[in-house]
């Protein structure tokens, strides 16, 4: 099985990937069985990956199931999900953090459809009730920057989406990227500070509209 890969620096990518995809995105059909030919597998590795984590199981039907949605999604409304790579990092890099993402919705999805309570996947429930939401002005925020998201990698575009999005608390975060806990908070900081400098240089925020949590 495909190991997963290291987000924690941008190395150069090969133009052949960039390619690939362009090719994907204009509709070339022999770039799509391509794709899937390299890339497929590199989706289940992660869904089953990210279901072991989530659930301690991880059914043949459940991580096709997750593989077949994410390459659908990248082929949907004229692969709009697709051409959001860049080739910043490589394509494995993006399309694991992506079916990442894919995978915590199909098991989210599946509980509520079988009746099951999301107390059952502990790795999902956001932060306790009562709790304020974590950075809510941030997360606002955050979503008025998508576009910067790209300039991010994988795993710090991932964090960021855990963290705000879904409200996991950092722990559970460390849990489904597979690193320590005490790294967590410097990680949503550095990509915080990464999307600050990316919007402030296009005047898009301030200095300051990313610093608070």
């Amino acid at each position: 099985m495909p190991a997963a890969p290291s987000h924690d620096t941008m190395i150069a990518v090969d133009t052949s990937e960039r390619d690939l995809v362009d090719r994907c995105c204009r509709g070339d059909r022999g770039a799509w069985d391509e794709l899937a030919a390299q890339f497929y597998d590199v989706a289940k590795a992660a869904a089953r990956q990210t279901l072991m984590r989530a659930r301690h199981s991880a059914a043949t039907e459940d991580v096709d199931n997750v593989a077949q949605t994410v390459f659908t999604a990248l082929l949907d409304d004229d692969c709009r999900r697709l051409r959001q790579f860049q080739g910043r990092c490589p394509l494995r890099s993006w399309l694991w953090s992506v079916t990442i993402r894919h995978t915590l919705n199909y098991v989210r999805t599946e509980s509520l459809r079988r009746g099951r309570s999301l107390d059952a996947d502990p790795l999902l429930v956001p932060e306790a009730a009562g709790r304020e939401a974590p950075g809510v002005a941030t997360a606002e925020q955050l979503r008025a920057l998508e576009g910067y998201f790209e300039k991010l990698n994988p795993k710090e575009r991932l964090a960021l989406r855990l963290h705000y999005t879904d409200g996991l608390p950092q722990k559970n975060i460390a849990k489904i990227l597979g690193v320590a806990e005490n790294t967590i908070g410097a990680l949503i900081s550095r990509a915080r500070s990464k999307l600050q400098e990316f919007a402030a240089k296009d005047g898009t925020v301030s200095e300051s509209d990313l610093s608070q949590d």
